[in-house]
């Protein structure tokens, strides 16, 4: 439990983060009692003492029983161990669970003025975040005439005045001169006769231009220790005062720095004197707003995570918020699940006002990632855009809400065992290295050596690299010679040849009573978990098997144990140091320790625990099929990896959608299971379109179309049906896309499910409209809403409604439509599916507008036709009707983008590009803003093709390369070929 106590401004009491009202600490005298021990910390009280204070002259009649009384109720609600001592005196423990402001004041203090010549960006985070904790300049507020409070008046006094001059003086040296003055300033105002306050505020008004102010601040001072003094400034105040009047660089006013203290890093990380500079020069540049991505690379038991925690260790002595986390392999599915886990605790600290500060816009998008937030905020919105736009929206809110919190203090995110994580958080992690500029934020992960070709490499382009090798013979030697061992310090190199893990168990060993050094690392571990015991040594065995994170009452089932006994086992190997606490589970002090219990537990012990543990963890798929996967029970892997493939792309996760599913077409292959099999080319698939991986795509879906009809699977066979007749089908050939719809079609409707046929039906619509087929279009239509009606779904319904929406039209039938519309658009509001609702109220506005006039439809006939005419009467005509629209400045006609690009087109055909970029240059800054990709690429080209007629060829072929780039990426060969033939003239 961690108590923290407030002594500046008014009293105040908060338990693991939550504040205590004034009834939860009891009466006013438990309040007073608890205050004075705060007060006089860490000073024994005599009971005598207290008495006097709580009840003046009048002391009941049994002081000492109603002292001891409420001292009983406070450890009730504080805990036992918050206040020590018996009825001789009390006083407040001194420990880590104990923390009182001032006292984390005066830590910020010392960082402030130990760090302000070599790192003043680090020396001004920590001095701010001290005058932060002493905001409101007096302590005890609420006992303004109590004279036993007085010494907590002074100290925060005094402090105060540390906090200010060290950001005075810190500010100076970041070149930040009028912050500087401010925090000057305020100590002058807080002291009038504190000389050096006046020697840091005349020298940053003289830094900031501004010496007159410097001056009259002298004046000022003069004048004041004359009439209340009788003396005259110090020699130090007159020589700065001269040299500002002479306009000449003054000496720097008197520092008073903290004491020097030993570098806690290098004693304790022997032999790592140069990664720690190295970690410590990026924190420095981050904390300076030069934000960046570091990652710290070395095999396991190298002593990368002591690095990084020693790091996060001094960022918080230094006020910064640290966040941490790590990545586990049976996690790779979720979302940006290591960093969600990262940013909860700092999410649930903040209230909902501030929240909303800090995230704006991204609210919605931070509530569907994270649940503390929705808690705040409401839920998010349950309607959802393409894989491509969530993902992006989710990462631009996780990017707010860190880079938005680095104003509060500096950020330092520790993300652990890099290589586990799943594609998202490495595709973020290098998002955020290029969209932090300007932030006070630092990402530090760590990757194992035998994965960085992989995992280090993608971040190569945003990220620096901290290796960590093996110990040298002096760190070896200091580390034997410390534990009593410096005889052995050669054998010990020799034997582990600098292995962290290796010399740390061998010293461990030795300490323990073992005779000379072991052969091996296994061997070291395996004699450090038999002195646990036999006991502890069948848990750790079984531990091993489940996984890095360890639930202990998961582990009792595996063993079969009650959960008190399972709980009690895992304390008990918490004390040998062979687990650590992460959060609400266990993990082995190092992965080594697990890997070796792993590979030296016998083969059929492993293999049962591994049967026993895929039945117990069904609920999270990826966890199952690794276990099922190493019991060799290949079809039971299969469908585990399939479901956790689907779970991937439901949240957006494409990249991890893809390698899951792989994983579940080679566990069925190895099964024999060609049904699953062919569900997971079809997930595949799916997850590739979303990729944007078209071709891939293709082969996997008339592959897996080919394995369902093999295996006898209707169902399977219809949706991979359904696929093939998508997007990137059909825009390769409508009349193939078409075929497969049709054929899934009639499966549908001997399957009896209406709400397929509905689905079916309206991607049929779509495509007949397109070949102009617009009587059919119409049947289509019609059949789909029926079929939706039918299937009594409302979601179906919808489809079928959609599409006569679009036949209608297509065909001019504006009664059909409004008619439509009236039904439609209520309907989509109750099923909050807000992407079909903005095309249905747009629409509505377009009937009603067409209704009075055929502009929009006389410019979508003109403009292509002058672009296939060049005829300069059409071409006037179109660019009229085009300048006689009302559209919002920055705004433009987006449901017309085709008739805008034709008529770009045109002019561009009749020798007039800056014309053709005049009618561009609305349509492509709101395609770019929205972004409305298709349009975005098709007005990319043709400027780029604008540009090329001017001469501009650099901004033509960035352009043109960008047209190309989205038309690859989203499947638009028109587009691609006109941007590529565009360019090659280039060359």
């Amino acid at each position: 439990m961690q108590v923290e106590l407030r002594l500046a401004g008014t009293f105040g009491v908060s338990r693991d983060g939550t504040e205590l009202s004034g009834g939860a600490l009891g009466s006013r005298k438990s309040r007073t009692l608890l205050k004075l021990l705060a007060v006089e910390r860490p000073g024994l009280i005599p009971v005598d003492r207290i008495v006097e204070v709580l009840w003046a002259d009048e002391p009941p009649a049994a002081a000492e029983q109603n002292v001891a009384t409420l001292v009983s109720r406070l450890r009730g609600v504080l805990g036992p161990g918050v206040i020590l001592g018996d009825r001789q005196g009390y006083r407040l423990a001194d420990s880590a669970e104990v923390c009182v402001d001032l006292d984390a004041a005066a830590r910020y203090c010392g960082q402030a003025e130990r760090k302000s010549a070599a790192s003043p960006a680090i020396a001004l985070a920590a001095a701010e975040q001290a005058i932060g904790l002493l905001a409101g300049d007096v302590a005890l507020a609420d006992e303004p005439y109590s004279s036993w409070a007085d010494p907590a008046r002074g100290e925060l006094r005094g402090l105060l005045r540390r906090a200010r001059l060290a950001a005075a003086e810190a500010a100076l040296a970041t070149g930040d001169a009028r912050a500087a003055a401010r925090y000057a300033e305020a100590a002058t105002a807080a002291d009038p006769l504190d000389e050096l306050a006046y020697r840091w505020y005349m020298s940053a008004c003289a830094a900031a231009g501004e010496p007159a102010k410097a001056l009259v601040a002298y004046a000022e001072l003069r004048k004041r220790l004359a009439s209340e003094l009788g003396a005259d400034p110090a020699p130090p105040t007159q020589a700065l005062h001269l040299a500002i009047l002479r306009d000449q660089p003054g000496e720097q006013p008197d520092r008073h720095q903290a004491p020097a203290r030993p570098d806690r890093r290098v004693r304790v990380l022997a032999g790592r004197e140069a990664e720690i500079q190295a970690l410590a020069a990026a924190w420095s540049r981050a904390v300076a707003a030069d934000p960046g991505v570091v990652m710290v690379v070395g095999e396991a038991g190298i002593g990368k995570t002591a690095l990084t925690e020693d790091l996060a260790a001094e960022a918080a002595e230094d006020g910064a918020t640290v966040l941490r986390t790590r990545c586990y392999e049976a996690e790779r599915s979720l979302f940006l699940q290591p960093i969600v886990e990262a940013l909860a605790p700092a999410a649930a600290r903040l209230t909902a006002s501030t929240l909303r500060q800090l995230l704006g816009e991204h609210g919605p998008a931070a509530a569907a990632l994270l649940p503390e937030v929705a808690a705040l905020l409401g839920p998010p919105p349950s309607w959802h855009g393409t894989p491509d736009m969530e993902r992006r929206r989710s990462f631009e809110a996780v990017t707010a809400f860190l880079t938005r919190l680095t104003e509060r203090a500096p950020v330092l995110l520790v993300v652990d065992d890099l290589q586990y994580a799943g594609q998202s958080t490495s595709e973020f992690i290098h998002y955020l290295g290029r969209h932090a500029q300007g932030s006070r934020l630092l990402v530090v992960a760590t990757i194992r050596a035998e994965h960085d070709r992989q995992a280090g490499a993608a971040l190569a382009s945003v990220a620096t690299r901290v290796e960590v090798g093996p110990l040298g013979a002096a760190a070896v030697e200091q580390l034997a010679r410390e534990a009593g061992q410096g005889a052995l310090a050669g054998p010990i190199l020799q034997r582990t040849r600098g292995h962290t893990l290796f010399v740390v168990e061998v010293l461990r060993a030795l300490a323990d009573g073992d005779l000379g050094v072991p052969e091996s690392l296994r061997s070291a571990v395996q004699a450090r978990v038999r002195q646990a015991g036999p006991v502890t040594e069948t848990l750790l065995r079984a531990a091993s098997v489940l996984g890095a994170a360890i639930d202990p009452l998961t582990l009792g089932e595996l063993l079969q144990l009650t959960p008190a006994v399972a709980v009690e086992r895992c304390e008990q190997a918490l004390q040998a140091r062979l687990l650590v606490v992460s959060g609400r589970d266990y993990e082995f002090a190092n992965d080594l320790i697990r890997e070796v219990l792993y590979a030296t537990t016998p083969e059929p012990t492993r293999l049962a625990y591994h049967r026993r543990a895929a039945d117990l963890l069904t609920g999270q798929p990826e966890a199952l099929a690794r276990h099922a996967a190493a019991a060799g029970d290949w079809p039971r892997a299969a469908r585990a990896w399939l479901l956790a493939a689907e779970d991937a792309r439901r949240r957006h996760t494409a990249s991890d959608a893809i390698a899951l599913s792989t994983q579940a077409l080679e566990a069925a292959e190895r099964g024999g299971d060609a049904e699953v099999g062919a569900r997971a080319l079809v997930a595949r698939a799916r997850a590739r379109e979303a990729a944007g991986a078209n071709e891939a795509a293709l082969a996997d879906l008339t592959e897996g179309l080919a394995s369902a009809r093999a295996a006898g699977d209707r169902r399977l066979e219809m949706l991979a049906l359904r696929y093939l007749g998508g997007d990137f089908s059909a825009s390769r050939a409508l009349p193939v896309a078409t075929s497969y719809l049709e054929t899934g079609l009639r499966i549908a409707i001997s399957l009896g499910d209406r709400a397929s046929e509905a689905d079916l039906l309206g991607r049929l619509t779509i495509i007949a409209g397109t070949r102009l087929r617009l009587d059919a279009a119409l049947e289509y239509a019609g059949r789909a809403v029926i079929a939706g009606r039918a299937a009594a779904d409302e979601h179906a319904l919808a489809v079928g409604l959609d599409s006569l929406k679009t036949a209608c039209l297509n065909v001019g039938d504006a009664t059909g439509l409004a008619a439509v519309l009236a039904e439609l658009t209520p309907l989509l509001r109750r099923l909050d599916d807000l992407t079909r609702l903005q095309w249905a109220e747009l629409d509505t506005g377009l009937a009603a507008a067409e209704a009075g006039g055929g502009e929009a439809n006389l410019l979508r006939c003109a403009a292509p036709l002058a672009e296939a005419t060049g005829s300069p009467a059409v071409l006037a005509d179109a660019d009229r009707l085009l300048a006689q629209a009302s559209i919002p400045a920055g705004g433009a006609w987006v449901y017309g983008d085709d008739a805008c690009l034709s008529l770009a087109r045109a002019w561009l055909g009749r020798g007039h590009p800056e014309r053709a970029r005049t009618v561009l240059a609305p349509l492509l800054a709101v395609a770019e803003r929205v972004p409305w990709t298709a349009t975005l690429a098709a007005t990319l080209a043709t400027d780029g093709r604008a540009l090329l007629r001017m001469g501009q060829n650099q901004p033509a072929r960035i352009q043109l390369l960008r047209a190309e780039d989205l038309a690859l990426k989203h499947g638009l060969p028109h587009v691609l070929r006109e941007a590529r033939s565009s360019r090659e003239t280039l060359s």
